[in-house]
């Protein structure tokens, strides 16, 4: 397996904290540059790593107290999706991480669909438990309520 020496720009799960030096396999290191999480850890880079880790650091904080302010408003929240189902209550399609950032968005909540874990198989109408990752170390258990509409086909 081939793999990159790269330099974290932003903390990720279970990799290391913002400025960490990892080796990371080649695949999710290109994961993470695209989304900008992740850079190539060459000589010039490591040497600038010293004065930009403590942007990083401050950066990574700000995004941390942004995380947990969420957390404080989404506590209590329930969030509820509608969606197509048979009269079985089994729904034309499961319900996504990306149907439930835009039910979040609807209500003034932004997220990436990223940041949403979902239980396996949510193809039914019922109960379920979300977990919001909003920082690796800020996260939220949100309840889902998924009702049907009943389609007329």
């Amino acid at each position: 397996m081939a793999t990159v020496k790269a330099i974290l720009l932003e903390p990720v799960k279970n990799k290391g904290h913002a400025g960490d030096i990892v080796i990371l396999p080649r695949g999710f290191f290109r994961y993470l540059k695209d989304m900008n999480k992740a850079k190539y850890a060459t000589k010039e880079a490591i040497a600038r790593l010293e004065s930009e880790r403590e942007m990083l650091r401050i950066s990574d904080e700000a995004r941390k107290t942004s995380a947990e302010t969420l957390r404080a408003k989404l506590t209590g929240y329930v969030l509820h999706i509608v969606r197509e189902a048979g009269e079985n209550g089994v729904l034309y399609g499961a319900v996504s991480a990306r149907d439930i950032t835009r039910a979040l968005e609807v209500d003034g909540f932004m997220l990436d669909h990223h940041q949403v874990l979902l239980p396996h198989g949510m193809k039914e109408v019922g109960e379920y438990v979300i977990t919001l990752e909003l920082h690796p170390s800020v996260s939220l258990t949100l309840p889902l309520k998924v009702t049907a509409r009943h389609s007329t086909l």
